[in-house]
């Protein structure tokens, strides 16, 4: 304990992914949450999927074509 370091947590903040609080994915996010979301919003892609075309399955749940 005496040799270590303490930095004031007052100098430090730990950021969100979500920058705009709205809940809802976008470039910030990382690729797993993505994925997280999209499989709570009933969207289970198939094979591996980008984190590009993650965000565009997103758009198409926020945006469905009519």
């Amino acid at each position: 304990e005496d040799w270590r370091n303490w930095l004031p947590l007052e100098n430090w903040s730990i950021e969100d992914e979500d920058e705009n609080g709205d809940g809802i994915p976008d470039s910030k996010w990382k690729r797993t949450k993505i994925l997280s979301w999209l499989h709570d919003n009933g969207v289970t892609p198939t094979g591996y999927t980008t984190k590009d075309a993650a965000l565009k399955l997103v758009d198409e749940v926020l945006n469905p074509a009519e």
